[in-house]
């Protein structure tokens, strides 16, 4: 049980995108029409998330931080291994869930938005030149703007949200987008949520490795660190910026993560059969920052100098 309790912090990383009202509203959706929020969330996994067992597969792959070179006797191996971990630990399932519920989340907060804004005509001296949206804040309209939807698309998405999405009791918001007549703007739609979800649930890959992790020196401070180098740019930055821009969804997902690795934390002692009553404050903090998983590698530090130096200098900079 301790790889799912390991991953447990991601049940709140869609704050940064939703806010915690958007999941406040999700969950109210789940306790007071359950049977339509299970509706969305089979239509989420058969017209949103063809991608998962993809992205699952390359998640197991780098637990195990095999290189790219393999021969074709190892990739065999490799398979049977994915396979393996995936029954074992669970990790396929988790992955695939929480795919789907982030799905969820973060399309339900796109579609309260496209239903609040209306489109009209954009009139220029008395003459119809095209068509504008009204009822989108600043942040609502940047916010589509980072999730790829262009703002020339934004008119027609609004209508299609208008014609075809329900709201469903509790806040929740079902787009039903594989009723939408204009193919186009849905596949923008799918491509938009699907990229928001890779953004929120840590898919380790190369780009996400600083290239000073290849070499010598590097590979002995950041050996085994992908996932802590994933959230550091999924989670930890992402959040910073957010901090800088005055938008309160990175600092609520910061102190959710907190709290979660406190939960974690007590969770991991459990299963390993330690006492955390005569724990020191210290402890709980080191332990907190580490499992939250909001921090990234910044987290990780004094393992990271507990790999490269030994004895008292390794415990006093791990301390620090």
């Amino acid at each position: 049980g301790s790889v799912i309790t390991t991953v447990l912090p991601e049940t709140v990383a869609p704050l940064n995108t939703v806010g915690v009202s958007g999941m406040a509203k999700h969950l109210s959706s789940w306790v007071f029409d359950p049977k339509a929020m299970k509706a969305m969330s089979k239509a989420q996994k058969e017209d949103m998330l063809i991608g998962v067992e993809l992205l699952q597969a390359h998640r197991i792959a780098e637990m195990g931080e095999f290189e790219d070179a393999m021969g074709k006797t190892m990739n065999k191996l490799h398979k049977v291994t994915d396979f393996a971990i995936d029954k074992a630990f669970m990790l396929g399932t988790w992955t695939r869930g929480m795919s789907v519920q982030a799905s969820g989340v973060i399309q339900s907060q796109m579609g309260r938005r496209l239903l609040k804004a209306r489109v009209v005509d954009d009139i220029e001296n008395g003459v119809v030149v095209g068509k504008k949206v009204e009822g989108l804040s600043k942040r609502d309209i940047e916010d589509f703007g980072y999730a790829g939807i262009k703002r020339e698309d934004l008119p027609g998405i609004i209508e299609q949200a208008h014609a075809h999405a329900n709201r469903i009791r509790g806040g929740s918001v079902s787009l039903n987008i594989s009723e939408w007549q204009d193919k186009r703007l849905a596949d923008a739609i799918r491509s938009s949520v699907g990229m928001q979800v890779q953004n929120t649930i840590i898919i380790p890959t190369t780009a996400s490795t600083p290239f000073f992790s290849r070499t010598m020196t590097g590979s002995l401070l950041f050996q085994f660190k992908t996932f802590l180098m994933s959230s550091t740019s999924k989670y930890f930055l992402s959040d910073v910026q957010k901090i800088f821009r005055l938008d309160p969804r990175g600092a609520e997902r910061q102190m959710a993560f907190l709290a979660m690795g406190m939960m974690v934390t007590k969770l991991k002692a459990e299963l390993y059969g330690k006492d955390t009553d005569e724990w020191t404050t210290r402890q709980w903090v080191s332990g907190i920052m580490r499992n939250g998983g909001g921090l990234g590698f910044a987290a990780d530090l004094g393992g990271a100098f507990e790999q490269a130096l030994t004895g008292n200098s390794s415990a006093y900079m791990g301390n620090r």
